[in-house]
């Protein structure tokens, strides 16, 4: 998930990888996102429209499978986008674990659900406001990534970030651990098709998506692997992955207790900046749907007064708050696995059908 995912991953990637090996799951995942990255830029031109993949998926299959296939996403969206989000909601418990060292686990996961109602009470309002909050909230998460950057190539050792174990490439354990690790990697570019799902208000899409696409993945993938590798300098591979903050931890080692205050809560503020405004863009999609005849009715049901798809946004925020119950971890795993299934080889295929069918 972009902006958050990085905070959140690290440990596990250098876990499931065994060491700083791990930039080449980053690296490998990076080029995977890029290749989906062209898929998703050829159907946002050829079809561009505020849905991305639910069109996709309509427009391709609708005279073979009907309603099957657009349905199927959107009720993939239902379980997926709330795991997307609860995975920043727990991140954000965990770093706020910082100041309540004495918390429970059962705790953290009560904090993530508390964060949970906050993001949808926040939402439940007009547009115009939302977008006010949202512009703030992407603020803080830029200065956060800046600062730790910025902090990391100060204090930078390479005999730390490159201290590799003795078994570190033996093919077994390398490929064992890289395949966790691409997955790992692929959720923290999540987002990248983010203008896709917004292809009516994009001035000239053809041109502009596939752009936007691919700078926003390479972007990313520079972003990323400078601050993993940035932390990994300064904190020891070991110890940082056993860490459940380690953006609180790298900031610590450099500058103290008052460092890690810092970047503890531009930290809490880039994951909340994430869930929310990933909540926001998905709450429009199961409305979408409904609103074309391919999913449930109550879900094309507006707030009376200030008319956003408010049944859709409490769904999913109720959703969103039961996933916060899960170990992280695994709730990555079982997000990438649906989401590869459903939507990147759906598109694959969509994509595939739509060449046969029109020159695009």
């Amino acid at each position: 998930m972009m902006g958050a995912g990085p905070f959140i991953t690290i440990p596990i990637i250098l876990t499931v990888m065994g060491g700083p090996q791990a930039m080449f799951g980053w690296l490998i995942g990076a080029l995977l996102a890029l290749l989906d990255g062209l898929v998703w830029s050829e159907l946002g031109s050829a079809l561009p429209g505020e849905g991305g993949t639910y069109i996709y998926l309509r427009e391709a299959f609708k005279y073979r499978t009907g309603k099957l296939m657009p349905f199927l996403f959107i009720w993939s969206t239902l379980i997926a986008t709330p795991m997307t989000m609860s995975t920043g909601a727990i991140g954000l418990a965990n770093y706020l674990s910082y100041f309540f060292p004495h918390i429970t686990p059962l705790g953290t996961k009560f904090i993530a659900v508390g964060v949970t109602v906050l993001t949808v009470i926040l939402l439940y309002r007009r547009i115009n406001s939302v977008a006010k909050i949202s512009t703030i909230l992407w603020g803080g998460m830029i200065l956060t990534v800046v600062l730790i950057i910025g902090t990391a190539l100060m204090h930078f050792n390479p005999s730390l970030a490159f201290d590799f174990p003795k078994n570190a490439f033996e093919p077994a354990s390398f490929f064992t651990g890289l395949g966790a690790g691409m997955l790992l990697s692929i959720y923290d570019y999540l987002g990248y098709f983010t203008s896709c799902y917004l292809g009516d208000e994009v001035k000239d899409p053809g041109h502009t998506l596939p752009r936007v696409v691919t700078l926003s993945i390479l972007l990313v993938a520079l972003i990323d692997l400078l601050m993993n590798i940035g932390i990994i300098g300064v904190v020891p591979w070991q110890e940082a992955m056993k860490s459940s903050n380690i953006g609180t931890l790298f900031m610590e080692r450099i500058w103290g207790t008052p460092g890690a205050v810092i970047i503890t809560i531009l930290i809490v503020w880039t994951c909340f900046a994430s869930v929310f405004n990933g909540l926001l863009g998905a709450s429009r999609l199961p409305y979408n749907a409904a609103k074309d005849g391919l999913f449930f009715k109550p879900f094309a049901k507006l707030h009376p007064k200030y008319h956003f798809p408010n049944v859709s946004l409490l769904i999913l925020g109720a959703v969103m708050a039961i996933c916060c119950f899960f170990d992280l971890t695994t709730i990555i795993n079982a997000l990438m696995a649906l989401t590869i299934v459903i939507q990147f080889m759906g598109q694959i295929v969509a994509l595939t059908v739509l060449r046969k069918r029109v020159r695009i």
